[in-house]
């Protein structure tokens, strides 16, 4: 085995840490004894028990400088035994081994005399043979201060502890699972994985969103559509190619329409049990196995090794089965994962029937996160239950974050229903790997809160498959993950001041200082931070403070060795990205409003500097953080500061600013007689979505039709804008207050200006806040009668409206109490569709209305009105 990594020699780490340790006052030996020290293991030793007995010979010689042998009697030195084969089965027993669980350890010293050993000795060893050699890494780890802190970096004292105290530690981690995608094969060797106490092969998980892979419908569903899910009334899954994940070109061209499968159907149970039955009966078969469908089954609904977890799991997507038979599953059960556990507990009969040893994995995501009533998973079924959607901010036991409490409901519900329970848990911001990423506070009481709640397993996914980056927190986070999933109860604040002492030498305390205020700032905003998120809890203030902090760190070691300069310069890096891509602070002044933005930079500066610390993108997973980045500001560096013509339109009642340069939007709209701000791009404009222009109705997703407008009238009640698109349609937007009500009036006028008619494919879009994260009631009036479109209210909807002669749309925000309404002549602008996202940051509502989409001829011109105004009225008692 190969000596991993380079070993840093940073001065003595001190006394190592012995938490659930009893050590005696009395030295056991003393260093001047350390040559003595042999290595003893049994004649029956396993491969992993010998590779044990190997590694403490290593490590011993990097850590004491002895070189020491090993064979399978003691001598008259200090002997070391390692594992069970070495011992007595008297020692065995008085040693309770087999009291430890899953990879438990126990290192235990012994001086001369007792126990009958001769002479002094050390057992290390475990219930397994993993257990040992797990038991060797921590006592070097423990005792002799040894510090695995990335694959590159090893840390070893200079110099050993002067004397060795007694001792006698036992540990078993709750967790018979442990996993992280930091350690992948991308990232690191199994050597790096041993001492974090992971096994040696790179799973993913146990396999995920296999579905398509059991039951592929390119092959099934011309003859089969029974098979699959019923969504909005017809059977549907893709025919045209094989999509397997939620950004496969065909999803994005709207190509391809998905959905999961019939779980309802005995059918499709059936097939899926004999497909993982005939795939484990030939699961050595060269023939069977080298054709491609049944490597794409193996490789992702059976990776584990053992071939005895098969992972039979929902797609990456909604689309579950609303036939009459999954509907009336899951309506009993309250929970649309009724229909789907039905499939799954019929799929584990028949499997369990052959082999009782397989387990059939399942995820609880999405959808499928709320537990069923009364159906409970079968023993040989585990249920993986994801975290997906939930606040990694804050910790989920927090009784101040509403949204995690979701998720903890859930979770003592699957607790109770399986003892089968493992957890999917997400560390990193899918939207950026460069990006400001603040839960290093929550990784350790999470952990332990899946250990609270019978958890038997975690997996902690951090990347799609791109290495660990060497810039920002990844590697202290990684660190972090690897210690709290052995031991949950591990004190997180005393690792990450040993690790950045470690590693960042002098620059240590500033480290510490700028991870204190990133966790500070998004607690004190009561920030929500999504698996997927572009930050907008960043700003500019946020940036100049890191920024100075990050000053600091550099100045206190200017004169370090380049290798920790260079580390404090990667950990600069998410500051930098910060600076380039950040929400600007906004500063009215007179009719001019200011973007303000943190000096950065040049784009090409800084992609050069990540491509320097071997960042790359890793198309076609989510790992790409250099096209990510500018994309998300259009190939272009945002001015650091930028003016523009702000159009107040204001009275008693109501104040409006837009924004003519900034592609006509409306940033602000107040409505100061209900003391509520339906827009909020004056705050938040860049960064979420909260301001009302238009767009092209080009789907799937419309562009905005100009990058700025020409203002064409004012008045003190009033403004007209105007714009040209690039098909030759001009487009004029006026505005119009009432002067004794909240009413606004708006006007969408279109002009063919050239010699062939068009459709005039414009709408516009006001992206509503919607008071706080409660989700809107939304209504539409037809004939004078008002009707709810969402019974009840549910997150994240879209819902494009039927062709009808509606007369009004209105928003009711329960929290709030108060009612937009949107009024229309029938035939000159209707409502297109409603969607919301009403969960933090968010608090989001689109209204997005639709002119004639009849053509218009040359030369014609076309005119359609909508008119807002907020009550207090319930929409049934608006007339």
């Amino acid at each position: 085995m190969t000596r991993m990594g380079t070993l840093i020699l940073m001065g003595v780490l001190g006394s190592a840490v012995a938490a659930a340790a009893v050590e005696s006052d009395g030295a056991w030996v003393e260093r001047a004894s350390y040559g003595t020290f042999h290595v003893v293991v049994g004649d029956n030793a396993g491969n992993t028990e010998r590779l044990a007995a190997s590694e403490f010979v290593r490590l011993w010689k990097d850590t004491t400088g002895e070189t020491i042998n090993t064979s399978m009697s003691p001598t008259d030195g200090v002997n070391v035994w390692i594992g069970r084969s070495a011992v007595s089965a008297l020692l065995i027993g008085q040693l309770r081994l087999d009291d430890l669980e899953n990879d438990g350890i126990r290192i235990r010293t012994f001086r001369s005399g007792a126990e009958g050993f001769d002479t002094a000795a050390l057992v290390l060893s475990g219930r397994t043979e993993r257990g040992t050699l797990y038991g060797v890494y921590d006592f070097f780890e423990r005792y002799m201060g040894v510090r695995w802190l990335t694959p590159k970096v090893t840390h070893v004292p200079k110099t050993p502890p002067e004397s060795l105290a007694m001792i006698d530690y036992r540990y078993s981690p709750p967790f018979w699972y442990r996993e992280c995608t930091y350690f992948s094969r991308a990232s690191c060797g199994p050597e790096f994985r041993r001492v974090h106490k992971f096994e040696d092969h790179w799973p993913i998980a146990f396999g995920g969103h296999t579905l398509y892979d059991l039951l592929p419908p390119e092959k099934y569903f011309a003859e089969h559509p029974e098979w699959y899910a019923e969504v909005g009334g017809e059977r549907v899954a893709p025919t045209e190619g094989r999509v397997r994940g939620p950004i496969d070109p065909l999803i994005a061209e709207g190509k391809a329409k998905v959905g999961q499968l019939c779980g309802s159907n005995p059918e499709v149970a059936e097939q899926i049990a004999a497909r993982i039955i005939e795939c484990t009966e030939r699961r050595k078969d060269p023939e069977f196995i080298k054709v491609r469908e049944n490597q794409i089954v193996f490789s992702g609904a059976s990776p584990h090794p053992s071939g005895k977890i098969w992972s039979v799991s929902q797609m990456d997507w909604f689309g579950n089965c609303t036939c009459d038979a999954c509907a009336a599953i899951d309506k009993r059960e309250g929970s649309p994962m009724g229909s789907l556990l039905t499939m799954i507990n019929r799929i584990a009969d028949i499997v369990g029937e052959r082999y009782p040893d397989i387990k059939i994995h399942t995820f609880a995501y999405l959808y499928s996160v709320p537990a069923p009533k009364h159906l409970k998973p079968r023993d040989n079924v585990l249920v993986q239950l994801c975290s997906i959607q939930f606040n990694f901010a804050r910790p989920f036991a927090d009784p101040d974050c509403a949204i995690n409490w979701v998720f903890m409901e859930n979770l003592r519900k699957w607790a109770k229903k399986t003892d089968n329970l493992i957890i999917y848990d997400y560390i990193v911001n899918f939207s950026n790997s460069l990006r400001p990423h603040p839960n290093l506070h929550v990784i350790q009481p999470n952990l332990k809160t899946f250990m609270e709640n019978h958890a038997k397993g975690v997996y902690e996914q951090s990347s799609e498959g791109a290495p660990t980056p060497d810039i920002g927190m990844h590697h202290l986070r990684a660190y972090l993950t690897a210690k709290c999933l052995w031991n949950p109860d591990s004190d997180s604040e005393a690792i990450i001041r040993d690790f950045t002492d470690l590693y960042y030498g002098d620059a240590a305390p500033y480290i510490r200082e700028y991870i204190a205020l990133m966790r500070d700032t998004v607690l004190e905003k009561d920030a929500i931070i999504a698996w997927y998120s572009l930050a907008e809890w960043i700003d500019y203030d946020l940036v100049v403070a890191a920024e100075a902090i990050f000053q600091k760190a550099l100045a206190a070691v200017a004169d370090a060795p380049e290798e920790i300069r260079n580390r404090v310069a990667a950990a600069h890096v998410p500051v930098r990205f910060a600076a380039i891509a950040c929400r600007p602070r906004f500063e009215r002044q007179g009719e001019m409003l200011v973007a303000l933005r943190p000096p950065c930079l040049r784009l090409e500066e800084f992609i050069d500097l990540v491509k320097g610390f071997g960042v790359k993108d890793y198309p076609p997973t989510l790992d790409v953080p250099i096209s990510g980045l500018l994309k998300e500001i259009d190939d272009v560096l945002p001015a650091r500061r930028e003016e523009v013509g702000l159009e107040v339109l204001e009275n008693d009642r109501v104040a409006l600013w837009i924004a003519p340069e900034w592609r006509g939007a409306v940033l602000r709209w107040r409505v100061k007689d209900h003391d509520a701000e339906l827009l909020r791009g004056y705050e938040h404009y860049g960064a979420l979505p909260t301001i009302w222009r238009e767009y092209t109705h080009t789907p799937p997703i419309g562009q905005p039709i100009a990058d700025s407008f020409r203002l064409i009238e004012r008045a003190s009640n009033s403004v007209v804008l105007e714009a040209e698109m690039d098909s030759g349609l001009a487009v004029q937007k006026h505005y119009i207050l009432a002067p004794e009500s909240n009413e606004l009036t708006f006007t969408l006028t279109l002009h063919n200006g050239t010699d062939e008619p068009m459709v005039p494919l414009v709408k516009s879009v006001p992206e509503f806040y919607t008071q706080g994260p409660v989700h809107p009631e939304i209504w539409t009036q037809v004939g004078g009668e008002w009707s709810r479109q969402n019974v009840p209210a549910e997150p994240s909807r879209l819902e494009i409206l039927d062709e009808a002669e509606y007369t009004a749309l209105a928003a009711r925000f329960p929290k709030a109490k108060l009612t937009l309404v949107s009024t229309f002549t029938p035939g000159e602008m209707q409502p297109l569709l409603w969607a919301y996202r009403s969960e933090d940051p968010f608090n989001q509502l689109n209204l997005d209305v639709l002119p004639n989409q009849a053509p218009l001829e040359p030369g014609a011109t076309r005119s359609a009105t909508v008119c807002y105004y907020v009550t207090k009225k319930k929409p049934k008692r608006i007339r």
